[in-house]
């Protein structure tokens, strides 16, 4: 039913998408929800249901829906469904698909299809599903605040995940020997790159402007244009190579670096600046961080409790009609992720 919902409703939003807009003079879903003492017409599925509650707003296969029903019927969908709504037309698609979604589901209970296979398992793997991923957040609200102190530890201990590296960079590229230089690439050997690269940083380090330079030189057109400037990353947390990490978070204020060897070129950074969050900066992110380790502690303890040890691995190898055994799912030694695979309540 979930994929029905959200098959429907996204068809009805492309549907709705290529309706005309309503013109001034004319009556959109939302301006007939009547006139407030003030002149002021009110908008909205919330506004209108908290305020008028029975008012018919639709009429559906001959029902009349009111506003506190197809309230409802709009909260059946998920968030991220509901965000895409944009127009009146959408609204009410929405309401439509939903509604149909609801009567349809009635029709299959009247027929009891939920106790016969294959629907009954899959609506057991849905319940399945809620109630595992409910107990877990129950496990995890029980209102853990860290302390001062536990915060005041964690920012000592990770001084340079509250630092952020301002960087320029010039790329002096190079084709490797034996490969075929784009047409685009400049064709320069290993040699003249690494030499080109040890000019430019002599240059830099004796006072030469490392934005005219980076314009001039560097083979990375999108950075050249901005003065050789790559933008900020954090100096603890951040997916630069290993070996130009290790260079850019040893730099101080105003460094250049010497030529870092990579695949295809070398690069020179210069650290523009290094500005460090304070503790208190720092305390809600770090409150926060701490919170999440907590309770992925909480969630392994449990998980822990429940690691299979395998008594006969014959039934556990499934093999293929050719007599080859296959791979079996769950058998990885992999912490499995619970997610809600079941319908937005």
């Amino acid at each position: 039913m979930k994929r029905c919902f959200l098959l429907l409703f996204a068809v009805s939003l492309a549907w709705s998408q290529t309706q005309p807009t309503p013109q001034p003079g004319q009556t959109s879903p939302q301006d007939s929800s009547g006139a407030a003492t003030s002149g002021l017409k009110l908008r909205g599925p919330d506004a209108i249901a908290e305020a008028d509650p029975t008012r018919v707003v639709a009429i559906i296969h001959g029902d009349k829906i009111t506003a506190a029903q197809a309230q409802k019927l709009l909260k059946r969908l998920p968030p991220e469904q509901t965000a895409k709504i944009v127009s009146p037309e959408q609204m009410a698609k929405a309401v439509e698909n939903v509604y149909l979604a609801v009567k349809l589901a009635d029709e299959g209970d009247k027929l009891k299809l939920g106790d016969t296979p294959p629907w009954k398992e899959q609506l057991d793997n849905y319940r399945v599903s809620i109630l595992a991923n409910a107990y877990v957040q129950h496990l995890t609200q029980d209102g853990y605040n860290p302390t001062d102190a536990d915060i005041a530890k964690y920012y000592a201990d990770h001084t340079t995940e509250f630092e952020q590296l301002k960087l320029s960079a010039i790329l002096v590229s190079f084709v490797p020997a034996g490969a075929t230089a784009p047409a685009s690439a400049t064709a320069r050997s290993q040699e003249q790159a690494k030499s080109k690269a040890a000019d430019i940083v002599a240059r830099a380090r004796g006072g030469g402007d490392f934005a005219a330079l980076a314009k001039m030189e560097s083979d990375d057109k999108s950075s050249a244009a901005k003065g050789g400037d790559i933008g900020s990353i954090n100096a603890g947390k951040n997916s630069l190579p290993k070996d130009i990490a290790a260079v850019v978070t040893m730099m101080k204020k105003g460094d250049i670096s010497d030529p870092v060897e990579q695949r295809n070129g070398y690069y020179v950074f210069r650290l523009n600046d290094r500005i460090e969050q304070t503790l208190d900066e720092a305390k809600p992110q770090i409150a926060a961080a701490l919170r999440t380790e907590h309770n992925k502690q909480i969630v392994q303890t449990v998980m822990s409790d429940y690691k299979i040890q395998v008594q006969d691995s014959d039934f556990f190898t499934r093999t293929g009609p050719a007599g080859t055994a296959l791979s079996v799912p769950g058998l990885s030694g992999k912490t499995p992720t619970l997610q809600n695979t079941a319908p937005h309540q």
